[in-house]
């Protein structure tokens, strides 16, 4: 079996990726793929896909690997913490080798640095340009389909704040100020307040969250660090709607706000849930224009 790239694991961005790689004429090898019924007819519909026995298999096929996004939501740690069929993180080293490219989506520091010293490289999607800005929109439009299924009143006109104004906060922001909404963000940086008040929406800075939070009736966070205190969950309006879209630690602890009564959502992988062709489409980008310039190809 040989293979341009060898996929394995994640959820229906997966398969779309397998598909649209084919399609592309790239040779592709698949292992350990979980994936709707919607995504797994069009593999199926796809041909010339290769299926891998085992991972040291896929991995012995193809120079270049391709993980799942988020990596750790579908890679465990170790074999203590494997379940069934579930791939392990020392399953996958004990594959790799001396340059190997591994591509995922937020790849742990500690995994890649034991990857890199054993000879192989790792990319990791989610801080490629394209990718990332692709990624963000589509996050934008799982959450605002998350908000309309939670909120039980009209959008427009309703007060939003939302937490961090990187690309993921920036998409958020102005698509909920697109449908109506009245959006204020927080963030850090003077220049994130300037680029965010050119987009029309009101802004505060970190330091004045507690003044902010009063009178919002959704809270939309996109940073991975505790901004939401015990002490600021209970000063919450009731009937607050929060929306968590960060990776761990999250902006607050789902302990806490079940102990304020609030209602909160938790939102991960939502191009995966809700636009997992989108995101393929953006990933096959990138592996593709990545390997062609390796190759020397234009």
């Amino acid at each position: 079996m040989i293979a341009d790239f060898g996929i394995f694991g994640g959820d229906d961005r997966s398969c779309y990726l397998a598909a649209e790689l084919l399609r592309r004429g790239r040779r592709v090898a698949a292992y350990a793929l979980t994936t709707g019924e919607g995504a797994a007819a069009v593999l199926r519909a796809a041909s010339g896909l290769q299926t891998a026995r085992s991972l040291r298999e896929l991995a012995q096929s193809a120079p270049v690997l391709v993980g799942p996004v988020p990596f750790s939501k579908y890679i465990g740690k170790s074999a203590a913490e494997k379940s069934g069929d579930d791939l392990t993180q020392e399953e996958l080293l004990s594959c790799l080798s001396q340059g190997q490219r591994l591509f995922a989506g937020q790849l742990p520091a500690a995994f890649a640095k034991e990857a890199s010293a054993a000879g192989a490289v790792c990319i990791d999607f989610l801080k490629e340009e394209s990718v990332l800005s692709e990624n963000a929109l589509l996050t934008a439009q799982g959450c605002l389909a998350e908000i309309l299924c939670a909120w039980p009143e009209k959008l427009a006109a309703a007060k939003v704040l939302v937490l961090g104004y990187g690309c993921c906060g920036s998409a958020i922001a102005q698509l909920l100020h697109r449908v109506g909404a009245e959006v204020t963000v927080c963030v850090r940086r003077v220049e994130s307040a300037w680029e965010a008040a050119q987009q029309g929406l009101r802004v505060c800075y970190a330091q004045g969250l507690a003044e902010e939070l009063t009178g919002q009736d959704i809270i939309v966070n996109t940073v991975p660090a505790r901004l939401l205190r015990l002490e600021l969950l209970k000063g919450l309006r009731n009937g607050v709607l929060l929306v968590e879209i960060a990776s761990q630690p999250g902006g607050f602890s789902p302990a806490e706000a079940q102990e304020c009564g609030i209602n909160a959502i938790f939102c991960p992988g939502l191009p995966g849930k809700y636009c997992p062709r989108g995101a393929a489409a953006a990933m096959a980008d990138c592996l593709c224009s990545r390997e062609d310039r390796a190759a020397g190809k234009k």
